[in-house]
């Protein structure tokens, strides 16, 4: 197992981050070898512009849920490739909106078969769960948006419940007595001892390990 999965919940932000650059680069690469300068960071907003037409940055910023330094940003950056302008909004003159440029519509244009490949490979990718995946995603986003990690923290600190000196490790052959301890303690309190939990007991790395399980340890102050 790797190190960054090994961190569970507390290593998800990079887990998702690796993920992400993943996408990016390989995303990035489809539209080099398909000769489109587009920078796939962009696609939000980009794929955006191509629905409404043309948007303000307020309006932009609500709709994709992000920051307003994030669509500042790409927006810029879709100036500058000549993708979008701004000009002036009809329906207020204090404000301005972005709009697709005519070099903005036509990569929209030769984009969208790509688009549809990609989205039909990430199906594949995903496989039955996706569903489910993007289920999940969202209620942690709802999540997130309803209360701050950062106040949760908080508050997990303030009930001084957090111990710094918890470690989680892998399975090594000299826990197999500690491992046979542990699981008899509630096998024979609930459960009758089978051959089958015996032998599992002999070789714990054999019984499991080999044959793609994992067996983790939780370290407390020693024990």
């Amino acid at each position: 197992m790797r190190h960054i999965e090994s961190l569970g919940r507390i290593g998800l932000g990079s887990r998702l981050k690796k993920v992400s650059d993943y996408l990016f680069s390989e995303v990035n690469l489809m539209y080099e070898n398909a000769g489109l300068d587009f920078d796939s960071s962009c696609f939000p907003l980009l794929s955006l512009l191509a629905r409404t037409g043309e948007i303000n940055l307020k309006d932009a910023q609500e709709s994709l849920g992000t920051s307003h330094a994030y669509i500042s940003q790409r927006a810029k950056k879709l100036k500058s490739d000549g993708l979008v302008v701004m000009k002036k909004n009809v329906k207020d003159s204090r404000s301005k909106v972005l709009a697709l440029t005519a070099e903005g519509e036509e990569l929209i244009n030769k984009a969208k078969p790509y688009w549809l490949a990609l989205d039909r490979s990430l199906a594949q990718l995903l496989g039955e769960n996706e569903r489910q995946l993007f289920e999940q995603l969202a209620k942690f986003e709802d999540a997130l948006r309803n209360e701050s990690l950062q106040h949760l923290v908080q508050k997990e600190l303030s009930r001084g419940t957090v111990a710094n000196d918890v470690e989680i490790v892998d399975y090594d052959d000299a826990f197999k007595d500690r491992f046979q301890a542990l699981n008899l303690e509630w096998l024979e309190k609930n459960f009758t001892l089978k051959p089958f939990d015996v032998e599992v007991f002999k070789d714990p790395k054999k019984s499991i390990i080999d044959k793609g399980g994992d067996i983790f340890f939780v370290r407390h102050e020693g024990e």
